[in-house]
């Protein structure tokens, strides 16, 4: 069991300090904000989307009772 609890001990650290690298090098380069600007974007044409088929469906129900 020591020597895979050595190899642990080696690779954590390492493990974090890859993963900090990356979290730094995505918000120095404005990863997020095109991220989050592309999110935004996606839910707005979602909204048109439900907000037209809710329009399609409401005609067709007054069509179905008249």
């Amino acid at each position: 069991m020591r020597p895979f609890l050595e190899i642990v001990v080696r690779l954590v650290p390492a493990c974090m300090v890859v993963g900090a690298s990356m979290e730094l090098f995505m918000l120095n380069t404005g990863f997020y904000d095109v991220a989050l600007r592309k999110e935004a974007e996606r839910r707005v044409e979602q909204a048109r989307e439900r907000e037209e088929l809710s329009r399609k469906m409401e005609r067709t129900k007054r069509r179905q009772l008249e």
